[in-house]
């Protein structure tokens, strides 16, 4: 027999058995799946289980999910770190495709596990066993074990030389189905757990009064008012970026944190705090200060990154010239749950329970703030009340650290309200097109060019260079592309102080006008 014999579970081993990072099998014969992506609404929490249940042979009725915990360790060449677990982040809609033969694997190990269990159990081969709903089954002699009774033997077998075979997708039984969402009934009954309801013993509550226009900075502040309310504990400044500066890691704007024993207290102290702020270099600039500037800068050569053909020559020829514009304002994400997080700076690391789609930024920045490695930092993620590209930028993990550390190491929960939230965003860029569109003698395209300025959500991206900040905002390949001989494509970058990032997943939202379909139709009129 391999591992542990079966008839230990009979003599009172009622523990349940982890098998692999990811399955753990209850003797009632039910499983919980360890999801290693953060669940934002987006359905990974049912999603991903289907993977690794169909390798499994699972009964997925059975499947409770619990979150992953964060797990980054050095790299082998001690170069950085990498995911202990596969990649525990979403962003780009890429969670399926990213773990989909990540998590078949995990199942088809733990399977293989179990047969083998069984098999040894019974004294005959492997081969002569099949899998179905959480039972081994012996073909011949019509014998069951359920995964609940092999699984504490199961964990002792040790990993294969070699990959463990996966099914034929003509043999899904899972995938490809419709599924009931996981957690919904927790979600109805209001007992799922975001970030906004997490809790700690002896947490304090704080919000924040942010600088009230774009990279003003702190100068000082009173807090004598706020500190004389009962339960108002403490009153501590918490740094920003410098202005213009790079936003990794760090907060949006300076701020003043009041921290109370409530959260309903801390608002109060923040309506007491009297501030002084630098003005801004920013307090010229508006919409229409922007839609100059970008209209300027459009009319001189930009990047081009596509030229196809001859364009200028072929304009010079068409036979019906087009012409339009576009403009997109900056929008922000509006996630039903604002930001926040919960932090506890203690001697010797860090604790940080968060609503987040980047987990790791989430070590990092903490790390940067306390000074600790990343593997003194242990991230809980939460549910998130949506994400929307908005929780790919953590600042709001830096500003409850720092607020942690000035008051002494306490747990905190740092929490926006709906209107900080609205104020303080990475918004979606603010956009405008310019297209110069030639017909030929039969309405066909010979001629079209496209100039795009935008706000760039890659700006102060570490690491990004200046010619590759078009990335996100013009993608080459985007219709007309090899669809018409003469085409050119123009990007320029707009530089502003304001705060931008991905909003809702596609890469370039502002450019959803460019479909076939659309233009078609504007073409014929």
């Amino acid at each position: 027999m391999v591992g542990l014999p079966l008839k230990a579970l009979a003599n009172g081993a009622s523990l349940s058995s982890r098998i692999g990072f990811f399955v753990e099998i209850r003797p009632d014969n039910s499983i919980i799946i360890h999801v290693p992506k953060p669940e934002i609404g987006q359905g990974v929490h049912t999603s991903l289980p289907m993977l690794l249940a169909e390798e499994l042979d699972a009964d997925f009725e059975s499947i409770s999910v619990k979150q992953l915990p964060v797990r980054l360790v050095p790299r082998e060449n001690g170069e950085g770190y990498r995911w202990l677990h596969g990649s525990q982040d979403v962003g780009g809609s890429t969670s399926i495709s990213d773990m989909f033969n990540f998590l078949r694997q995990a199942g088809a190990e733990v399977r293989r596990r179990l047969v083998l269990v069984a098999a040894n159990h019974w004294d005959v081969s492997p081969s002569d066993c099949r899998t179905e709903e959480n039972f081994v089954i012996d073909v011949s002699g019509g014998r069951r074990l359920s995964y609940g009774e092999l699984a504490a033997a199961a964990v002792t077998i040790p990993e294969p030389d070699t990959p463990t075979p996966l099914k034929n997708p003509n043999e899904f039984k899972i995938i490809g189905t419709s599924q009931k969402m996981k957690g919904v009934e927790q979600i109805v009954r209001g007992q799922m757990e975001y970030g906004i309801d997490a809790e700690i013993p002896g947490m304090l509550h704080a919000v924040i009064l942010r600088a009230p226009s774009l990279s003003a900075k702190l100068v000082s502040f009173d807090a004598s008012e706020a500190l004389a309310l009962p339960g108002v504990r403490h009153v501590v400044a918490v740094e920003g970026p410098e202005p213009m500066g790079d936003f990794a890691f760090t907060p949006i704007a300076d701020g003043v944190a009041v921290v109370a024993d409530s959260h309903w207290l801390a608002l109060k102290g923040r309506e007491r705090l009297k501030v002084k702020w630098t003005d801004s270099p920013m307090r010229d600039v508006s919409s229409k200060s922007l839609d100059e500037k970008i209209q300027a800068q459009m009319n001189e050569p930009g990047q081009t990154i596509r030229n196809d053909g001859n364009f200028d020559s072929a304009i010079d020829g068409a036979d019906k010239i087009i012409e339009r514009e576009y403009s997109l304002p900056f929008v922000s994400h509006a996630t039903l749950e604002p930001q926040g997080c919960i932090a506890h700076v203690r001697e010797d690391g860090c604790d940080i329970i968060v609503s987040t789609q980047d987990s790791s930024d989430c070590v990092f920045a903490a790390a940067k703030w306390t000074g600790f490695t990343p593997e003194q930092i242990n991230v809980r993620v939460t549910r998130s009340g949506g994400g929307f590209g908005r929780r790919l930028d953590e600042d709001y993990v830096p500003e409850a650290v720092q607020v942690s550390k000035a008051i002494g190491g306490k747990p905190v929960h740092v929490l926006w309200t709906r209107e900080d939230d609205m104020r303080n965003d990475f918004y979606r860029p603010l956009v405008k097109h310019k297209f110069r569109i030639g017909l030929g003698s039969k309405g066909d395209i010979i001629a079209w060019h496209h100039k795009l300025a935008s706000t760039g959500r890659y700006f102060r991206r570490p690491g990004v260079p200046s010619e590759n900040i078009y990335i996100p905002e013009m993608w080459l390949d985007d219709f007309p592309a090899q669809l018409v001989e003469n085409m050119k494509l123009d990007y320029f970058f707009v530089e502003t102080a304001v705060p931008t990032g991905p909003w809702r997943a596609p890469g370039h939202t502002a450019n959803v006008l460019l479909c076939k379909a659309w233009w078609m139709k504007l073409l014929m009129k």
